[in-house]
């Protein structure tokens, strides 16, 4: 079984080794799209022989630009090269105990895209391990916006929504998704409140005018009724409703 890989991040070099250790466990090629990052992310990056760095073609956060390099990128690099294509950020983890033969059967079935069951993954602390970040961090919220179609096979045409948060079935006649998957899409971001400030600072930095025109990643603009950074941290605590999904 053959797996390729698909990210775009920037300045990810503190939940960066831990994205590698993970995904370096059964993946075979990287293609990482690095917008000039200038805290060591580029560098770790070029330690592994698997991984290709690429360029994004143009600097900030568009999710209309990025879909459309996750979308037109795989046809090139991966269609008949390889069996399943996984395209994630820098803090989602596909999580599943026994993953790779769950992997395995996705590639034998009749089923095209996985969507993996979504959670928000919470600590008060960032993580401080040098094993596996979901050997620290066990506890979130089931969270049905990250149950995202993001594992499929490079034969089919995929089509996502922006962000990637759902697939356009009706442009894909005949592809059969497979919404009931044993694998969970594990989301790192709320590991306390000093890295969660300072991401969604840094991302809403980076928003490009198309997506502030178009109100695309609200949750990083202050003053937004949207904006979640802190309000989900704290929500979560209030209500009690982290519960160890691992």
């Amino acid at each position: 079984m053959i797996i390729h890989l698909y990210s775009i991040l920037r300045n990810e070099i503190k939940i960066l080794p831990y994205f590698l250790r993970h995904y370096q466990t059964f993946v075979n090629e990287f293609f990482i799209f690095d917008d000039d990052s200038d805290d060591g992310t580029a560098e770790e990056l070029g330690k592994y022989k698997n991984i290709t760095i690429l360029k994004p073609g143009m600097h900030g956060i568009d999710d209309r630009h990025f879909r459309g390099l996750h979308q037109n990128e795989y046809k090139l690099r991966s269609r008949g090269k390889c069996d399943i294509v996984i395209c994630v950020d820098a803090d989602e983890f596909i999580y599943n105990s026994e993953l790779v033969d769950e992997l395995e059967k996705f590639k034998n079935s009749k089923n095209h895209i996985v969507k993996p069951e979504g959670w928000t993954m919470f600590s008060e602390n960032f993580c401080n391990t040098d094993g596996q970040i979901y050997d620290e961090i066990k506890t979130g919220y089931r969270d049905v916006w990250y149950d995202k179609p993001i594992i499929f096979k490079p034969s089919i045409d995929i089509k996502w929504d922006l962000g990637r948060h759902g697939v356009k079935e009706v442009d894909m006649p005949g592809v059969v998704i497979n919404k009931e998957s044993k694998i969970k899409l594990l989301h790192y971001r709320y590991l306390g409140k000093k890295y969660c400030e300072e991401r969604h600072a840094r991302d809403y930095s980076r928003l490009s005018e198309r997506n502030l025109k178009w109100k695309l990643g609200r949750h990083v603009i202050p003053g937004s009724k949207y904006y979640h950074s802190l309000k989900w941290f704290e929500h979560t605590k209030r209500h009690g409703e982290i519960i160890k999904c691992i």
